[in-house]
């Protein structure tokens, strides 16, 4: 089945607070030691891997 989405005139309220959010407190959360440190790292090197992936690598996955 085809479902025809339409976006929205404007965001709701859910979409602005995800889309300001970052990825910090959700890294920090899932790290054991969760210091500042840590976390600058971890975003750091996931900056990097997204750099290097290539968009269409997604839709090879699975």
């Amino acid at each position: 089945r085809r479902r025809l989405i339409r976006p929205a005139a404007r965001p709701s309220a859910r979409v602005a607070d995800v889309r300001a959010t970052t990825i910090d407190d959700a890294v920090a959360a899932a790290l054991r030691e969760p210091g500042p440190d840590a976390v600058r790292e971890v975003v750091a090197a996931l900056e990097m891997l997204s750099r290097r992936l290539a968009p269409e690598a997604a839709g090879r996955a699975g």
